[in-house]
C-alpha cells in the first residue's frame, strides 16, 4: 500500500471512520480492477486491429503486384497487336 494511503487510513482510524474508509479503499480497489480489465480488453483489441491492418497491407501489396502483372501483359499484348498490324 502506498504511504499516502496508509497515512490517510491511520488518520481516519483515530476519528472512528475506519470502517467507512475501508469501504472506500475496497471500492477504489474494485474500480481499479475494473479499469484494468477495460485496459486489458482495449490492449487485446489494439493487437487484433494491428494484425488486421498488417493483413490488409499484405493484401494491398499482392493487389499491386497483380496490377503490375496485368499492366505488363497489356503492354505485351499491345506490342503483339502492333506487330501484327505492320
Amino acid at each position: 500500500m502506498k504511504p499516502q494511503v496508509w497515512d490517510t487510513i491511520q488518520k481516519f482510524k483515530g476519528e472512528g471512520r475506519n470502517e467507512k474508509l475501508e469501504n472506500l479503499v475496497h471500492f477504489a480497489l474494485f474500480e481499479r480492477s475494473a479499469i484494468q480489465k477495460e485496459i486489458d480488453q482495449l490492449e487485446e483489441t489494439r493487437e487484433s486491429l494491428q494484425q488486421e491492418i498488417e493483413e490488409y497491407r499484405n493484401l494491398i501489396g499482392k493487389l499491386k503486384r497483380v496490377e503490375w502483372g496485368v499492366n505488363d501483359l497489356l503492354m505485351i499484348a499491345d506490342g503483339i497487336e502492333k506487330g501484327e498490324n505492320k
